[in-house]
């Protein structure tokens, strides 16, 4: 090689990635919002801030800073004007898509002759599995599986792994090869427990398909139903509901005890009007549990602080771009929606939700909560968890009077946002004393 050639190869590995960096810090079609500047111009503080559990930490930051949209990464803008949930989640009629796609970082589309889970599905898919499920999450099937899940408050503890499997089975591209880099890091003790899973649950859908049951189950609605789906679907989706919803219900009754034991007058007055709505234990019902201002306030408030899924659900502009909140965007970026529109936003208000204090709460954006989404992709399972948690929070609190636990030994975080999140939180010891009413 000429030193000529050398001088311009050295050259040119220089100035590339000044010229780069510049072109997508001025000059990229989302130049015109603000945020950090590296993470503007390279996607590798957004993976590893992922890595760490600090990227819903970092990003919830950068809006206290920037405002209400920010740009996390060379091609993602991230939202908490909650007028831009229709625009990015709500169906597009005249549209090739009916909806936004997914990011396929963050959730990959399915691989070739793979069975399909709901959660990866395009938009012709997603609508035949849903159709498939959607008498299971009926009001008449839920109300069938209501004696199961009470059946279940003597085991609030060890509930809601049970409670999934029972009753489901009667028993733009962001670097991808670095993506995959970081994926590959993934202990192999995790990805055996994946597996280990799936074949669980394999196993029991086998079992359950092979059998009769007393009482109906998902299963059965699924037999009966005429949208049919294949064995591999069912055993594919069946793995995502118990996992899904298991977490995310873990998270919303974890985080909703937290906040009313970090808020002991908040809990007197949820446990009080539990108790003194109900004689007995046989007459909880998710019913008459719905009617309790005060316990739907906690739940509500309980799921704005602790948000089951932290890092939101991005959204992909496709060819053609799209307008959110009177802006045109692009195809190619990727659209995130955070929810922190709220007077004394960290604390926990049970009047926020009792419009007994307009004047302190008359300008809370209520609507910036959607902790199941809007549009045709929202969670199938909305009304399912909605009963779980009024049944398990209904039971506890009418049965046991509740405490925190401190002294040595018993420590536990002091805020619930001091906590790791990557798909869902890492959840900390949450130290309870618990006595029999």
């Amino acid at each position: 090689m000429t030193v000529n050639s050398l001088f311009t190869a050295v050259t040119t590995a220089l100035l590339l990635p000044i010229l780069i960096a510049i072109q997508t810090l001025y000059f990229h079609p989302l130049s015109r919002y603000n945020g950090p500047t590296l993470w503007a111009i390279t996607r590798l503080p957004y993976l590893l801030a992922f890595r760490s559990g600090k990227l819903a930490h970092k990003v919830k930051h950068f809006h206290e800073v920037y405002g209400d949209t920010v740009r996390v990464a060379p091609n993602e803008v991230s939202f908490i004007n909650p007028s831009c949930v229709k625009d990015i989640y709500n169906r597009r009629p005249s549209s090739e898509f009916k909806s936004l796609p997914k990011d396929p970082i963050r959730q990959p589309p399915p691989q070739p002759g793979q069975p399909i889970s709901i959660l990866e599905a395009g938009d012709e898919d997603h609508a035949r599995i849903r159709k498939s499920y959607a008498s299971l999450f009926s009001s008449k099937a839920l109300a069938a599986q209501e004696p199961l899940v009470s059946s279940y408050h003597e085991w609030v503890g060890m509930l809601v792994y049970s409670l999934k499997g029972k009753v489901q089975l009667a028993a733009c591209r962001f670097y991808p090869w670095l993506f995959r880099l970081l994926l590959k890091r993934i202990p192999k003790s995790a990805m055996s427990l994946m597996a280990k899973h799936q074949a669980t649950t394999r196993e029991k859908v086998d079992r359950r398909l092979s059998s009769t049951v007393d009482r109906p189950d998902f299963l059965s609605h699924l037999q009966n139903s005429k949208h049919q789906l294949s064995h591999a679907e069912i055993v594919t989706n069946s793995t995502t509901f118990v996992f899904a919803g298991s977490h995310t219900l873990q998270t919303a009754i974890t985080g909703i005890l937290f906040h009313l034991l970090h808020n002991p007058e908040s809990l007197a007055k949820v446990t009080e009007e539990v108790r003194t709505s109900f004689a007995t234990t046989e007459d909880i019902g998710f019913r008459n549990l719905s009617k309790l201002p005060l316990l739907d306030a906690a739940i509500m408030e309980g799921i704005r602080l602790s948000s089951p899924v932290p890092l939101g659900l991005t959204r992909l502009v496709p060819e053609g771009g799209h307008t959110i909140s009177g802006e045109f965007f692009p195809a190619g970026w990727a659209a995130n929606l955070s929810a922190s529109n709220f007077v004394d936003p960290t604390s926990f208000h049970l009047d926020r939700w009792l419009h007994t204090d307009r004047d302190l709460f008359a300008n809370d954006r209520r609507d910036a909560v959607q902790p199941f989404l809007q549009g045709p992709r929202d969670c199938i399972g909305q009304n399912l968890a909605r009963m779980e948690i009024s049944l398990i929070l209904g039971h506890l609190l009418y049965q046991f009077n509740l405490s925190p636990l401190t002294g040595e030994g018993h420590a536990g975080v002091q805020r619930w946002e001091d906590q790791e999140t990557y798909a869902v939180w890492v959840k900390s010891p949450l130290p309870v004393r618990l006595s029999v009413r």
